[in-house]
C-alpha cells in the first residue's frame, strides 16, 4: 500500500467516480482505476460497490477509508498542536510532488 493509493481511494469516495477523482487529482483515469484495483487485490476485499450511479464504499471500504484519512492526516498530538500543520487529504503529498517538479 502507498500514500498515493490512500489519496486515490479517498478521492474516489469523495467524488463518487473514478473519472471525477482523476480530474480532481489531475491524473489520467486509468491510473486511478489501476491503483484502486491493485489496492483491492492487495487487501483481498472490494472497497467500492460499482453502481449505475457511481462508486459507493463497501463496509470494508468505509473502514479502509477511515484508516486512509488518519494516515494522510494524523491526529494532532495531546496538549496542543502548535508545531503541527493539519492539511486536507493529499495536500502534503501534492506539495512534495510540486516541489520535485520545479527546476532548481
Amino acid at each position: 500500500m502507498s500514500l498515493r493509493q490512500f489519496e486515490y481511494a479517498l478521492a474516489v469516495a469523495e467524488q463518487g467516480s473514478v473519472t471525477a477523482a482523476a480530474e480532481v487529482l489531475r491524473v489520467a483515469q486509468p491510473s486511478v482505476s489501476q491503483q484502486i484495483r491493485g489496492l483491492e487485490r492487495d487487501l483481498g476485499v472490494e472497497l467500492f460497490s460499482r453502481t449505475p450511479t457511481g462508486l459507493v464504499p463497501t463496509v470494508a471500504g468505509r473502514a479502509f477509508l477511515r484508516e486512509a484519512e488518519i494516515a494522510l492526516n494524523p491526529p494532532l498530538p495531546e496538549g496542543g498542536g502548535d508545531s503541527w500543520l493539519r492539511l486536507p487529504p493529499g495536500a502534503a503529498l501534492q506539495e512534495v510532488l510540486c516541489r520535485r517538479r520545479q527546476p532548481g
